[in-house]
């Protein structure tokens, strides 16, 4: 597709919060995202390089948790909006909340889809119907052959709630409502192997295979994982989009911390 909309939700997200730390408020900036919290990492649309890089990324989340410890009562730069190259491309972001909570944010364009879709679950499975950048395309082959074929993992998100709660912010500001629902199936490509990959890490609480200081005990932090996919521009606007992402991560934010962290929205013109 022309514009992958992944991609330029991204960027349009970073627009935002760019365009909300020019202004001079202090009272009106606080407990939001900032622009120092926001980075870019871009994937391969391989299952190699999706395990290469989450391991980085976990690793990155875990090290950075020790090191700040719990005096860190701030917002560390912390969010990481990953993307991957192609038709199926994800986006990884990861919000820090004061409590120390981590949310991996997974996005990826689902071209048959007309909503965007809460993914609850990923299998441990791959099979990929055309090879992905590595030329790998595996059939019915376990993404961690210590574990059974098809094995699920699910989000430890409170989705339902998340999505209820989203749809009542948008009917509450006179939008369509059920523009976001929840899916139990995320296929069994890159996002789905992505997906699988990360809750798997997720519920590792040790740093061994992870990092290079191995066998050290993680009970802390928390880390939840979530993946979303999202239709094409033809059949939500990137507006539209941009306005039920918000709402999701502000929602993810309300239900995981008592902290009221926002990630304000305001227009920011097509590019």
């Amino acid at each position: 597709m022309p514009t992958n909309p992944t991609s330029a939700i991204v960027e349009r997200l970073k627009q935002v919060i760019d365009q909300y730390d020019d202004g001079d408020d202090n009272d009106r900036r606080k407990n939001t995202v900032s622009s120092s919290d926001v980075e870019v990492i871009t994937l391969e649309t391989s299952a190699k390089n999706v395990k290469k890089r989450m391991d980085e990324i976990f690793c990155d989340i875990i090290q950075k948790d020790l090191s700040v410890g719990s005096e860190d009562d701030g917002l560390p730069p912390s969010t990481t909006n990953g993307h991957l190259q192609g038709n199926d491309i994800t986006n990884a972001s990861l919000q820090k909340t004061r409590c120390s909570n981590f949310v991996i944010i997974h996005m990826g364009v689902d071209a048959s889809s007309s909503c965007i879709k809460l993914e609850t679950r990923a299998y441990n499975e791959a099979t990929f119907r055309v090879p992905d950048e590595d030329g790998y395309r595996p059939s019915e082959v376990c993404i961690d052959s210590s574990q059974s074929l098809g094995t699920i993992l699910s989000s430890t998100l409170d989705l339902d709630w998340v999505c209820a709660d989203v749809n009542n912010r948008r009917r509450h500001c006179g939008k369509s409502d059920g523009d976001v629902q929840l899916s139990s199936d995320a296929g069994r490509f890159v996002c789905n192997y992505t997906y699988w990959y990360s809750l798997n890490r997720a519920r590792d609480r040790t740093v061994t295979n992870i990092c290079s200081n191995g066998g050290l005990d993680v009970t802390e932090p928390s880390i939840d994982v979530v993946f979303v996919h999202v239709p094409p521009f033809n059949v939500q606007s990137i507006e539209n989009q941009m306005d039920i992402i918000v709402h999701v991560m502000n929602s993810i934010c309300q239900s995981i911390s008592d902290v009221d962290i926002k990630i304000p929205y305001k227009t920011v013109p097509d590019v």
